[in-house]
């Protein structure tokens, strides 16, 4: 499970990516490295599905087991506490994404070309 939550690093030059970047160029199809200038496939859709069920199993669980044990509590209080959690899980979008080696002949094509070429899977 920690391998999944982690900063993605390039397929090729293993150079971890900074936050900032891969939160700005997550919805790209492909991306190129800042370090070794070659083009990878961006995938994040395996993760986000596994952070979102988490965090969903999670939310139910706490709900219910504070509406049954605990007295006192309104539902005000569980949205507020439901909407830090969700804000949180948002933060950690970026530490879903991963990396994938392309095809050759995709590697050092620029970005628009390798983009046009990419089968969409």
């Amino acid at each position: 499970m920690v391998e999944i939550f982690r900063l993605p690093i390039c397929p090729y030059c293993h150079a971890i990516t900074r936050y900032s970047d891969v939160k700005r160029k997550t919805h790209n199809k492909i991306i190129k490295c800042h370090h070794c200038n070659k083009n990878y496939r961006v995938s994040y859709l395996k993760g986000r599905i596994i952070l979102i069920s988490i965090v969903s199993i999670a939310l139910i669980v706490i709900n219910i087991f504070l509406l049954k044990q605990t007295t006192g509590v309104t539902i005000p209080f569980l949205a507020i506490g439901d909407a830090v959690v969700v804000l949180v899980a948002v933060f950690l979008f970026p530490f879903t994404v991963r990396y994938e080696e392309l095809p050759r002949k995709l590697q050092k094509l620029s970005l628009e070309e390798a983009n046009k070429k990419l089968p969409n899977s």
